[in-house]
């Protein structure tokens, strides 16, 4: 996600309230529907190229879970319900628990700001 910096503080405000949200109450089926869609979509078109197949079978002599994972993995998706994200945003979006990352320009001294 990229922000101004003077936005960052209000930004994990938002974040804050969306996990909070979602940990307390299931979302809308309409909501899930419309974020599972396209997800659904790009697997369904990656599993037609060689890359997909290519990738996802490296390694699967070692490990055969690889094998089911591959079969699934469209049907995974499909059965996810407003309850399993719920159960997931509780399990993974605990406040304290998250990471977060700033990356903000180098502010400029008075004198080099004039020498520009």
């Amino acid at each position: 996600m990229e922000a101004p910096p003077e936005k960052l503080p209000g930004f994990f405000v938002d974040v804050d309230a969306i996990a909070a949200d979602l940990a307390a109450k299931p979302i809308g089926a309409d909501e899930l529907e419309r974020a599972k869609k396209p997800a659904i979509e790009a697997l369904e078109k990656s599993m037609v190229t060689n890359e997909y197949w290519l990738s996802g079978l490296s390694g699967a002599q070692a490990d055969r879970r690889r094998l089911d994972i591959l079969r699934s993995a469209a049907a995974g998706l499909v059965r996810v319900s407003p309850s399993d994200v719920q159960q997931a945003a509780g399990r993974v979006l605990r406040r304290g628990s998250e990471w977060r990352f700033e990356v903000k320009p180098k502010t400029q001294t008075a004198s080099a700001a004039a020498s520009n």
